[in-house]
């Protein structure tokens, strides 16, 4: 008698459309996953997206929204005059890049790092 398969399946939404569904991480038959953990950082609080690192020389690109998804480009780096920790990163809605704050000066998080985005490594159904 054949071992039943291990099959690993998840409900998500697709960023690209916005569709949801049931998908397939891991089928059993192969040992390479659907899916893989995705580098992705959530804006928890609005904030600028900025040109430069020091805010003091920096422009303004646009605002980051509460809920707005970002790739993480560059570590984090401490501002140790305005006590503060930046972040370069890319917008996943418009491709945007820039410096984002990720702590600010009285601790308050602006932008934490997801567990729970996932990133399709192999053409997978959303059913």
């Amino acid at each position: 008698r054949e071992a039943p398969r291990e099959i690993l399946r998840v409900r998500g939404k697709a960023l690209k459309d916005g569709k949801a569904g049931w998908t397939t991480v891991k089928d059993g038959l192969s040992s390479e996953p659907f899916l893989e953990p995705a580098r992705v950082m959530v804006c928890k609080m609005s904030t600028a997206l900025t040109s430069e690192f020091d805010v003091a020389t920096c422009k303004p690109l646009r605002k980051l929204e509460a809920g707005e998804m970002v790739e993480q480009l560059e570590p984090p780096r401490e501002d140790a005059v305005r006590k503060m920790a930046r972040v370069r990163v890319r917008c996943c809605g418009d491709g945007k890049e820039g410096w984002a704050t990720l702590r600010g000066n009285a601790g308050t998080a602006y932008i934490v790092e997801s567990a729970g985005h996932h990133r399709c490594v192999r053409s997978v159904p959303l059913e």
